[in-house]
């Protein structure tokens, strides 16, 4: 360092020569002035550093203060729900305000409380787009693969697929939410008003008439209630409001109650959560003629929220369990078997541990409307929040829980891209067909690519440093050394596969005496789908280690032979030009390159030929030549051709009587 230049003697040491000495002192006052410029600017530096550091820990005190300062007014805010705002109906006891400046004042609020989040989590609102976009794309593709495959309307005309874009902007905003962290009002509710009034539209055919208007009225009186809430200060305008909304949400309820006992099961979940409904709806009622303004508004929010809210999670589960199903039912399809709906999986009602889910995902979203609640909450979410360390790493159980779901979603996104890319039996058809760009060979690497990514993103949530990574990775590579070489093989098999595309899917292929079409090719193995219709798991090494016959490599086109022989004394010249007719008149059989007939030798019964053609598709020789054998046998009946078969003559001796033998 500069330290150690200072000791050097050869620094002090000046020239004796007089025209060095004045070069040397030359230069060392250059320097000196360069050096007096850096430190001054290094000065400055530090000088501002230290500004910053006090301007931030300021701020770090002001926000500190400012917390506090914000839940203790959200303590307050609890207490004065307890207490009675009016005297009497009307008479309001704190410092009156005009309506329309209250509305002024919650408006500019609450548009500044949005504005704020939505600059600090554009990012995530930008995800989130994105993967209404993939969804849309999604499901556009499925809609098309099953109006291919099927013609059960009742299927393809489902809203989930009529409506590509609606139906993800549903179960997006849905699923989304849950990532938002401590969003205003005006934001999550704002959400689920969005995707309530949506749900409501997809829903227009698919539920009795009866709860089809009963749905719209709840989003009409969800939607006064949404911009009821923007009202911060108490006012006798809002009061007497509040009740009007109260008393019709009391009425909303008891007319779903009644429904529930004239109509079939699709919205019997509702049952408990619209006693609870009309309960609060009731005490609201109640407690605004006691003059608790704010309990009661809060109650009569809460209610028509909670029943909101559920009906959301129940449909979006179900929804997510409808595309599920479909999205199995066309992945399972054979190329060799009529495809065929399951119309018993299909129409199945929702599993109970996604109703489960979505009671959990309810509750998780109903405690934000109650500080209160949160109150309760917080210890368990600071149970889950508490770093905790071994040795030097520092984890927490919900960085753990974030590190394993973007692998899941990572691992899951990788299977869609595959399944579109490669998998689907349209995009086998349209490789079949050579229609389109092939991207079955490079499936594998999107697959590769996307969860090496979705890793990465999983460790730099987690905060494990790369050094650390790099270590995993040589406890790995030790691993590999001992015991993992056949995987490991395989793996990097599947590399060479997916670089050098030796095999695509849907090539029809033979290895290992198994003659079938390329299924999949995955990271570890590979699958053919044989011609009786069994699938044959095959490792990636062993695919390319042994003798790999790809009968549509270059092109689909295939030679195929028949051997069969003619009696001698038989008119070569006339058989040839039969055989050679009727193979020029079969539609199958193609012109370039031409069919061809060789014969081959003077056999013991019979001289043989081979009869050789081509056909467009390796698939159709088999049907091809077998429609020839029987065309051949016929015609050579018809012109009386022998087809000889092999015999042999055996004469038998007869042997001399016994008696001569013992004369002799």
């Amino acid at each position: 360092g500069i330290d150690s230049l200072i000791s050097l003697e050869v620094l002090y040491q000046i020239p004796r020569d007089t025209v060095a000495a004045l070069t040397y002192s030359a230069r060392i006052k250059t320097e000196y002035d360069d050096a007096y410029k850096v430190l001054g600017q290094i000065n400055k530096t530090l000088s501002k550093i230290q500004e910053f550091e006090s301007s931030v820990s300021a701020l770090k005190f002001e926000i500190e203060e400012k917390l506090l300062k914000t839940e203790h007014l959200q303590t307050q805010r609890i207490n004065s729900e307890a207490e009675r705002e009016f005297e009497g109906f009307t008479h309001f006891k704190g410092t009156a305000k005009s309506f329309s400046e209250i509305f002024e004042y919650s408006l500019t609020k609450a548009l500044l409380a949005f504005t704020f989040y939505l600059a600090n989590h554009i990012d995530l609102i930008v995800l989130m787009v994105l993967f209404v976009i993939g969804m849309r794309f999604y499901l556009k593709s499925l809609k098309s693969h099953l109006a291919y495959l099927t013609k059960e309307n009742s299927i393809t005309e489902y809203y989930v697929l009529k409506y590509p874009l609606l139906t993800p902007i549903v179960v997006i905003l849905n699923v989304f939410q849950f990532f938002y962290k401590e969003p205003p009002f005006l934001f999550y509710a704002g959400l689920w008003l969005i995707t309530f009034a949506i749900l409501v539209y997809l829903l227009k055919f698919s539920v009795e008439p009866i709860w089809r208007r009963w749905f719209l009225m709840t989003n009409i009186l969800f939607f006064v209630v949404y911009f009821d809430n923007l009202i911060l200060l108490p006012h006798l305008a809002d009061k007497i409001f509040v009740f009007i909304l109260a008393a019709l949400s009391l009425a909303l309820g008891l007319l779903g109650i009644f429904n529930l006992k004239k109509s079939n099961n699709k919205v019997g979940f509702l049952k408990w959560f619209l006693h609870v409904f009309v309960l609060l709806e009731a005490i609201s009622i109640i407690l605004n003629f006691l003059d608790y303004f704010n309990a009661s508004k809060r109650l009569m929010i809460a209610g028509i929220l909670g029943v909101v809210l559920i009906i959301l999670m129940v449909w979006t589960g179900k929804i997510l369990y409808k595309v599920f199903a479909l999205s199995l039912e066309v992945y399972k399809k054979s190329d060799n078997y009529g495809f065929t709906i399951n119309l018993e999986r299909f129409n199945k009602k929702m599993p109970k541990y996604l109703f489960v889910l979505a009671m959990f995902g309810w509750a998780f979203m109903f405690v934000n409307f109650f500080y209160a609640l949160q109150i309760v909450i917080k210890p368990i979410l600071g149970f889950f929040t508490k770093e905790r360390q071994i040795g030097s790493l520092v984890y927490s159980y919900d960085q753990l829980l974030i590190f394993f779901l973007i692998i899941f979603i990572s691992t899951f996104i990788s299977k869609i891209i595959s399944y579109l890319l490669a998998d689907s039996y349209i995009a086998k058809e349209k490789y079949k067909l050579k229609k389109g760009i092939d991207f079955s060979s490079w499936a594998l690497i999107f697959r590769i690519g996307i969860i090496s990514i979705g890793l990465m993103i999983a460790f730099v949530s987690v905060g494990i440093p790369f050094d650390r990574i790099t270590i995993i990775i040589s406890a790995i590579s030790v691993g590999i050394a001992f015991g993992l070489q056949t995987l490991v093989n395989n793996l990097v098999s599947g590399l060479i596969i997916a670089f050098e595309k030796p095999v695509s899917v849907g090539d029809i292929v033979d290895v290992a005496g198994k003659t079938g079409t390329m299924k999949s090719i995955g990271f570890r193995s590979s699958m053919i789908t044989t011609w009786d219709g069994s699938d044959v798991v095959i490792p990636n090494g062993d695919l390319l280690n042994q003798h790999l016959v790809n009968w549509t490599l270059g092109n689909s086109k295939a030679r195929f032979e028949i051997n069969v022989g003619v009696a001698y004394g038989t008119n070569l010249e006339e058989v040839h030009q039969l055989v050679m007719d009727l193979m020029n008149s079969h539609n199958d059989i193609l012109k370039y390159p031409p069919p061809f007939i060789v014969f081959k030798e003077f056999a013991s019964s019979s001289i043989n030929m081979s009869i050789r053609f081509w056909v467009a598709e390796y698939s159709t020789g088999i049907t091809v030549k077998s429609d020839l054998i029987v065309a051949i046998d016929k015609l050579f009946k018809e012109k009386n051709i022998v087809i000889p078969f092999p015999q042999q003559d055996v004469y038998v001796k007869a042997l001399p009587d016994k008696d001569e033998n013992l004369k002799d």
